[in-house]
């Protein structure tokens, strides 16, 4: 479950921006193919790639969000003799009331382990499952198309580069021409059979699919007990 947007607030080094406070510099419309991040020199960078209103594809290079989750401000001190060390105050709370810290820590990669430690040791984590590049759309408010504000320089094979740009969603839907799903099916085939496949309806259905899977082989479920739990806005 996408969990709901926190407040904006100082103390949270949120990097939210609203279009209409973006400073005058070139703006490009968009469409979002594919979130991620590289790690480089220790820090990870948040990488949006897509295409552009014009056509032209592109990839938006952003160094500014500190991976992170939470824990309730009554277990800071125990979640700090854990390895919880780098502690920011927030005005977010959970969904009950409760006050949250918000946990540090230097990469994406970081998070499991130290999310393991602190609920083996019953402290109950907050938000500690949102991947991280879906973390950066969430506090933009991103769900697909964007607005870009910033200046770009072509790169051969990957398109217009913006570094540290400015975004804000945009109101857009794009002619898409391929779809890619990725399908997890798990129990080996009959002989014979051919491996799963995926059909499109015409008529009057002509967005949907169906999946045939072979005899025996069942979709994969989602895991259940999620560690990571929702925060609300404080009113």
């Amino acid at each position: 479950m996408i969990p709901p947007l926190r407040s904006i607030a100082e103390s949270d080094k949120l990097v939210l921006t609203v279009a209409a406070t973006m400073p005058s510099s070139t703006v490009l419309r968009g469409f979002i193919l594919q979130p991620t991040y590289r790690v480089e020199s220790g820090r990870p960078v948040v990488h949006l790639y897509g295409r552009l209103e014009d056509g032209r594809t592109f990839l938006v290079r952003d160094h500014r969000l500190v991976p992170h989750f939470y824990v309730e401000k009554s277990e800071a001190g125990r979640a700090r003799e854990l390895g919880a060390r780098w502690q920011v105050p927030t005005a977010r709370i959970t969904l009950d009331g409760r006050a949250v810290v918000r946990i540090e820590v230097p990469t994406p990669a970081d998070t499991p382990p130290l999310r393991d430690r602190l609920t083996k040791a019953g402290i109950p984590t907050y938000e500690a499952d949102v991947r991280f590049a879906m973390r950066y759309l969430i506090d933009h408010r991103i769900r697909g198309a964007l607005e870009i504000r910033g200046e770009g320089r072509p790169v051969p094979g990957v398109g217009v580069v913006l570094e540290d740009p400015e975004l804000a969603p945009a109101d857009w839907t794009p002619r898409l021409a391929a779809l890619s799903m990725d399908v997890e099916t798990f129990g080996a085939p009959a002989a014979g059979d051919l491996p799963p496949r995926l059909w499109r309806l015409g008529g009057a259905a002509p967005h949907a699919f169906v999946l045939e899977l072979p005899r025996g082989g069942t979709c994969l479920p989602h895991r259940a007990g999620s560690p990571g739990r929702p925060l609300r806005a404080r009113a």
